[in-house]
């Protein structure tokens, strides 16, 4: 599957700490400065509060790629009205 996979992809994370992990393991292995104070990507977290982790093909193997689905397919909480 791995061949055809499509990136960015987003994988959903089990908590906050799962998410912050996979966060520390990326800027890791993407051997960013000072990883402690550097992000790899922020979270987007869904209408149900599941938080999102980015998965680019750098990072790919630090996920199930099998469970990633596509930017669209997550159900975001609606904006807050313009005024």
């Amino acid at each position: 599957m791995e061949e055809s996979q499509i990136y960015p992809c987003f994988y959903p994370c089990t908590n906050k700490a799962e998410f912050e992990d996979l966060d520390t393991q990326a800027c890791e292995l993407l051997d960013f400065p000072n990883a402690g104070a550097t992000d790899y990507c922020n979270p987007i977290i869904d209408k149900f509060g599941v938080y999102w982790f980015t998965v680019n093909p750098e990072v790919n193997s630090l996920v199930d790629l099998t469970k990633c689905v596509p930017y669209d397919e997550i159900v975001l909480p609606p904006s807050p009205p313009t005024k």
